[in-house]
Order: structure tokens, then C-alpha cells, then sequence
């Protein structure tokens, strides 16, 4: 991938902390409006809280706001400090109904996150593969069996789609 405007800087955001010792099984990173679909995201986090499942959500690009039902939201911060939330997140998830390109997914990648990707993200085309799962943005339900997949990965599969995700980061 040539670095430029619409590419992750691999030099900031690389894979810092083994999958399996992240602190976060899940993250967005975006702006809190409309299109983004936070709101099909914080519904199905909800109904995966409400079957008693352990699971933890990070929401960067907000007001920082108290942790409320194992959800985090930090405002937006620099490159390195958002490499770092990545690099401690285990799975991007982006929601969007529209989202042409999506440089987040570049980053997450090169950080060895999972994906989690809206068929209506554009950069899915180039960084999903065996590395995650694309939902429909407008079902719910699908979101759901989406995120249970990736909560019920074993620790080796857990590791080789980390390591596929760093694969196709390097490979775009």
C-alpha cells in the first residue's frame, strides 16, 4: 500500500499487544452521527450484554463520558493515541450505511484487529477476507451473529485471523 491521504501510517499503528491480552473485544472509531449506524451497534451490543456474555465496547470520536454498561466512549485524540486504543482492541467494528472508502479499517488492520464491516464499507473489497465478517447494515440480528463469532473464536483461531488481518494490511 503506498502511504499517503487514504492509507493507514503502518510506522503508528501496528500490532502492539498479543490478541488474546487486549483489553477491549470491540471498537469503533468515527464521527457520532447518522450514517455511521452507532445506534444498530449499541443495540446489538446491548442484546449480546443482556445473555449474561462478558464482552466490553470502546466508542472513540465521542465526549468523554463515564463507562456505562461496559461501554467506553473516548473523544478523539492523535494518531498515536488511537494506534494505541487499536493496538488494545481485539475487533473494528464500522456500522456504516455508507462509507466509501474507510481508513479506519486500514489502521485497525495494521494493528491486527478482527473486522467487523458493514457491506457498505468500501474497504472491505481490499482487507476482509478470512480475517472477519461483512453484516448487513440494516439487520441487526446479523451484527449479533457476527459479534458472538468473534466472542467464540478459540485463542489459536483468535491469533490467525489477527495475523491475517497484519497480512492484508501489508499486501493493499
Amino acid at each position: 500500500i503506498f502511504q499517503g491521504l487514504y492509507t493507514g501510517n503502518n510506522k503508528i499503528f501496528r500490532n502492539r499487544i498479543i490478541i488474546t491480552k487486549r483489553k477491549y473485544d470491540f471498537i469503533y472509531v468515527g464521527k457520532f452521527i447518522e450514517r455511521k449506524n452507532l445506534n444498530i451497534l449499541l443495540g446489538a451490543f446491548n442484546k449480546i450484554k443482556n445473555l449474561n456474555i462478558k464482552v466490553n465496547l470502546l466508542l472513540v470520536g465521542g465526549k468523554k463520558q463515564k463507562s456505562k454498561n461496559d461501554v467506553e466512549v473516548i473523544p478523539f485524540s492523535n494518531s498515536k493515541r488511537v494506534a494505541k486504543l487499536m493496538g488494545n482492541s481485539k475487533c473494528l467494528i464500522l456500522p456504516s450505511l455508507e462509507e466509501n472508502w474507510g481508513v479506519v479499517v486500514h489502521e485497525s488492520s495494521c494493528c491486527g484487529c478482527l473486522l467487523i464491516l458493514s457491506n457498505k464499507v468500501g474497504a472491505r473489497e481490499e482487507f476482509l477476507n478470512k480475517n472477519g465478517y461483512e453484516f448487513d447494515p440494516n439487520n441487526q440480528d446479523d451484527l449479533i451473529l457476527k459479534m458472538r463469532k468473534v466472542l467464540n473464536l478459540n485463542k489459536q483461531d483468535l491469533q490467525k485471523k489477527s495475523y491475517l488481518s497484519e497480512e492484508m494490511s501489508k499486501k493493499r
